[in-house]
């Protein structure tokens, strides 16, 4: 029990306090700013600066092995399978609109990797353990994010600006400067380049302020009122996203790698709630980003309560 409480201590409580700030600025409007326009100057920010470097710091240090390929694989599997059940679950949810089909299937796909994941699963195996929400996040649901969560959110968006061939695709996604910088510090990890280290302090200091930007940023989208407008999408996103996902995971896991602290943590991973970087492509493409958040925050919600069974299923207490 000590041990659950420190570990909510750690990893949950500091996130939730951010988008309690977040949401009171959306109330007061420092200064003048209203939320909307913080919203998008901090989704700017996070999508051309902030998460750039942070994958930039990430990738270009972490020890690759065999790990690389079996954690981002089974996290792969896991997105797709969120987004194809989400697809089919739109209705179960109440959900009809092409801007709030593109939210769901945003939120049921990928999960708080980083700003949740990575103190989650240090609190729980250590630190060293850190590596597993490493190796998803950067070499697993990044590049899904930037392609397929992309492409779900110029499908479904109405900011896409028309039809979406397969050139303006591809010409968009390699504007994206989170893809350059992933890709960049792959090529420089694989040969074995060092980075000066005034370059990697540098970079990892932009590199934090991706998760605060990104906690204020739900919390500026938060409306309590949307809340109780979608507890029925909130169950069922929580459901598939929460439990039934990371089961699949677990299930399936064991057949191929066996149990072991290498499946426990990604099954752990794969249980986290929706990520805050799917705000970036909502703002930027014109789904509904009011209801992402809602979803998002109320799955956060309850991962206080499936967390712990989690926690006692993956590790026995």
């Amino acid at each position: 029990m000590n041990a659950l409480v420190a570990t909510l201590d750690q990893a949950l409580v500091p996130v939730m306090l951010v988008i309690g700030i977040g949401y009171l600025w959306r109330l007061l409007s420092p200064a003048g700013l209203e939320a909307p326009l913080m919203r998008r100057v901090l989704g700017g920010l996070v999508m051309y600066i902030t998460y750039p470097a942070l994958a930039f710091s990430v990738v270009a240090t972490a020890e690759l092995s065999m790990e690389v390929l079996w954690v981002p694989g089974m996290t792969m599997v896991s997105i797709f399978a969120g987004v194809l059940l989400g697809r089919l679950i739109a209705p179960l949810a109440g959900i009809q609109g092409r801007a709030d089909v593109g939210v769901l299937l945003l939120a049921c796909g990928f999960g708080n990797l980083i700003s949740m994941g990575i103190p989650v699963v240090a609190a729980v195996f250590g630190m060293a353990a850190t590596r597993y929400a490493i190796y998803a996040d950067i070499m697993g649901l990044a590049p899904l994010l930037w392609t397929l969560g992309f492409w779900i959110a110029l499908r479904y968006g109405g900011n896409a600006g028309g039809a979406v061939g397969l050139g303006s695709f591809v010409g968009r996604l390699f504007r994206l400067p989170p893809l350059w910088a992933f890709m960049i510090a792959l090529g420089l990890n694989l040969a074995g380049v060092s980075l000066p280290v005034s370059l990697d302090r540098a970079v990892t200091m932009v590199g934090n302020a991706t998760m605060p930007c990104m906690l204020l940023t739900v919390g500026m989208s938060l409306s309590v009122s949307s809340v109780w407008r979608y507890p029925r999408a909130i169950f069922v996103v929580a459901l598939l996203k929460l439990i039934l996902l990371p089961l699949l995971l677990f299930l399936g896991g064991r057949l191929l790698v066996g149990e072991g602290e290498m499946l426990s943590a990604t099954t752990l991973l794969a249980a986290m709630p929706t990520m805050m970087a799917t705000i970036i492509l909502s703002e930027e493409y014109g789904l509904n980003t009011e209801l992402l958040a809602t979803l998002m925050v109320g799955n956060t919600l309850l991962f206080f309560t499936t967390f712990p069974v989690w926690l006692y299923f993956l590790t026995g207490g």
